[in-house]
């Protein structure tokens, strides 16, 4: 199950020139954005949804593992403006990414992810942190897979310059190129 197979109605309006912006901004059209602002309205009726409702939605969706840890780096994502809130325009925005956007879009989104402390790079224990944390939730990764050691060598097959952290072209390359990764990216990462 993924975040709009759960929210559903009609309630409330789409003003026109947020309808204008959120169109040249995502992949959707006039009638999806409507549709999806009248799912998310019922859905969230004060506009927004705090951290402890995301987390609990992503639980909803990984019953049998435990979602917290990396639903809180998600919303981190979601939450553009880090106001502790996701509103239409983050939530949108970011489904727009996760669900439409191309392999380079998804990936970029992903490092937002990867990159914990927000410094434009991914430190091994970041990578370490993120792909536990999605072991955690999902359970269904391989445990050989999700080792301490296993994830060090990934890291620094993707760290070409051997500076000890991945840049955004470094952790995309390197993705592109590791089938588990990008596996899990498209199974865990996209909602």
């Amino acid at each position: 199950m993924r975040i709009y197979d759960i929210m559903g109605g009609h309630h409330g309006k789409l003003p026109p020139s947020d309808l204008r912006e959120l169109c040249n901004r995502t992949s959707f059209d006039e009638k999806e954005l409507r549709i999806w602002h009248d799912k998310f309205k019922k859905e969230y009726p004060s506009g927004s949804i705090n951290k402890q409702d995301f987390i609990r939605l992503y639980r909803g969706f990984y019953t049998s593992g435990d979602a917290k840890k990396f639903s809180e780096h998600v919303f981190r994502v979601f939450d553009a403006n880090n106001d502790g809130q996701i509103d239409f325009k983050e939530f949108v925005c970011a489904l727009s990414v996760t669900t439409r956007g191309s392999t380079k879009e998804k990936l970029q989104w992903a490092f937002s992810i990867y990159d914990i402390n927000g410094d434009g790079s991914i430190s091994a224990r970041e990578l370490i942190t993120i792909i536990k944390s999605i072991k955690a939730m999902a359970d269904a990764l391989d445990d050989q897979n999700v080792s301490d050691d296993k994830i060090l060598q990934i890291f620094k097959s993707f760290d070409v310059n051997n500076d000890g952290v991945l840049t955004a072209e470094e952790f995309m390359e390197g993705a592109r190129k590791n089938p588990f990764l990008m596996k899990m990216l498209e199974d865990y990462v996209s909602t």
